[in-house]
């Protein structure tokens, strides 16, 4: 595939997708596909990574966070984890699927994508507070995203918060048992809701769970309360 790439001679990058069966001795082609996509400017970039047997995942590389000319980026199956400040001054739709996002690597995120309008986390772990504050995101999705520092784990739950002026669109689709807190604040132009929690019938529920799943009922009905302007 080098050969190829350097017959490249476009000014800019429009789209450049890397999708296949990751294995860690890939590590160098990856880093040196990037960095042909990144000095090439290109304005969408897709790193979509599958294993197979083992669970091998690439590590993004830091030349990636001080990318001032890409507007879309999608990973899978990768860890985020930035050493410095992020400079996506164009970045506007931000995809992490079966991503790794530990600590505060989202916070990080916003901050460094002033004009980001979209984020959707699919599957992601590797923590357990999110604060979404951000003065221009426009649409948040989070699919099954609640595994926290140490992956699965029933007693560490999520603490959600929300404050996003600009958005229009909220998705937030798992199970309600994982959820210990949603905090809605400024979130007075949204237009659009889905919310798809799993509740388990109540009478299944083993009596040392009741609180936990009353706690969870709270958290589902103060979410609806704080979206009655949708």
């Amino acid at each position: 595939m080098r050969p190829l790439l350097l017959l490249h001679r476009a000014p800019k990058l429009t789209n450049f997708s890397v999708e296949f069966e990751y294995r860690p001795e890939l590590k160098p082609r990856v880093d040196l596909w990037l960095r042909f996509a990144t000095t090439a400017k290109v304005d969408q970039l897709s790193l979509c990574l599958s294993s197979c047997i083992i669970p091998e995942e690439y590590t993004v590389p830091q030349h990636l966070y001080a990318n001032e000319f890409v507007s879309k980026l999608n990973f899978r199956n990768c860890i985020i984890k930035p050493n410095g400040l992020i400079g996506w001054s164009s970045l506007k739709h931000l995809y992490f699927g079966f991503t790794s996002l530990p600590g505060d690597v989202i916070n990080k995120l916003l901050l460094g994508g002033p004009r980001l309008e979209s984020l959707e986390l699919h599957n992601c772990y590797h923590f357990n507070r999110l604060d979404i504050v951000s003065a221009s995101l426009k649409k948040f999705v989070m699919l099954h995203s609640y595994y926290g520092e140490e992956g699965w784990d029933e007693n560490e739950l999520l603490d959600l918060k929300i404050d996003s002026p600009k958005m229009e669109s909220l998705e937030i689709v798992g199970n309600l048992y994982n959820m210990k807190k949603c905090r809605i604040k400024d979130l007075s132009a949204l237009v659009e809701v889905k919310v798809d929690f799993e509740i388990p019938i109540e009478d299944d529920i083993e009596e040392d769970d009741q609180t936990k799943y009353c706690e969870s009922e709270n958290v589902v009905r103060e979410l609806f309360e704080s979206l009655q302007q949708v």
